[in-house]
């Protein structure tokens, strides 16, 4: 059992065997409490419930029946939101325990500091907003093949090093400091046991002319038309990342989520 405990934990949890015992028992708990407010995020119901809605509202457009279906998108939009608050609740629990059960594996995510979001280019002012939905749209599509070449290929750095260092000697990152040192194949952290993958690369489908006329129409700009996730087990692989992103590239918006309180 001892296992369960950190090295840190050890030398703070007392030399006797009933005190040791203690803090396994409290480690074990705050894991099972974790496991359990993952376990309630699925809502089965909830989500033939959201399929339910969809269906209709669909059905009600392939009918033709205009007003029939923006009912049913304004209720599917107000269920969808509410489950996106009680998503939201169970998060902020799973996040307190994952920063209180070790707070090592939580450091790394501080490293990713908020930046302040850049004005962006807009299109020609002269042009209608729907040609100027165009023109974005168009731009995007332009850029989306090298887009995913250029992610993809930090996907395949990350899954095919052994170590964070031959990362950074890749990027040629100054690692003197021994901050980035680490072994990559912990399968603990690994995506896929099969492929032994650390990070997978998903790539967004293209934003829709509707939907993107909507945003702009609202005042808001269209920030997301190419868009990646890139998945991590290993917070700090995901800190690195960062790190490879920032000096690539020049950021213009980022939020650390992991970082606030509320979600």
């Amino acid at each position: 059992m001892l296992e369960l405990l950190t090295a840190d934990e050890m030398k703070v949890c007392g030399d006797t065997e009933a005190e040791i015992q203690a803090a396994i028992e409290e480690k074990k708990a705050t894991l099972s409490n974790n496991k359990s407010a993952m376990a309630n995020i699925v809502d089965y119901a909830a989500r033939e419930k959201a399929t339910e809605l969809q269906t209709k509202m669909f059905g009600e457009l392939k009918a033709a029946a205009v007003d029939d279906a923006q009912v049913a998108f304004e209720e599917l939009k107000a269920f969808c939101g509410d489950q996106a608050k009680r998503l939201g609740e169970l998060i902020a629990v799973v996040m307190n325990k994952y920063k209180t059960t070790d707070p090592r594996l939580y450091e790394p995510f501080e490293q990713v500091k908020d930046i302040a979001v850049k004005e962006q280019v807009p299109p020609p002012a002269a042009l209608p907003l729907p040609e100027q939905v165009e023109f974005q749209l168009a731009n995007a599509t332009w850029y989306e093949e090298g887009f995913k070449i250029a992610m993809n290929e930090i996907a395949a750095v990350f899954n095919e090093a052994k170590t964070c260092e031959e990362i950074c000697e890749h990027y040629d990152f100054d690692n003197s400091s021994g901050k980035w040192s680490k072994e990559l194949r912990a399968e603990v952290f690994n995506l896929d046991l099969r492929t032994n993958q650390v990070v997978r690369a998903k790539f967004g489908p293209p934003k829709g002319f509707p939907r993107a006329l909507e945003k702009m129409s609202q005042g808001k700009t269209l920030r997301d038309l190419n868009r990646v996730t890139f998945d991590f087990e290993d917070p700090l692989l995901m800190a690195l990342c960062f790190e490879v992103l920032n000096k690539k590239y020049n950021i213009h918006g980022l939020k650390n989520k992991y970082l606030q309180e509320t979600f």
